[in-house]
C-alpha cells in the first residue's frame, strides 16, 4: 500500500518534530534535575 508523497512527507516531518521535542524535553529535564 503506497501513500501519496505529500502525506508521507508530512508524516515524516511530524515524526521528526515530535522526536526533536522529545529529545529537547529530556535534555532540559536532565539539566534542571
Amino acid at each position: 500500500m503506497r501513500e501519496p508523497s505529500g502525506m508521507g512527507y508530512t508524516q515524516k516531518v511530524n515524526h521528526l518534530v515530535r522526536y526533536t521535542q522529545f529529545r529537547a524535553t529530556q535534555l532540559i529535564l536532565r539539566l534542571i534535575l
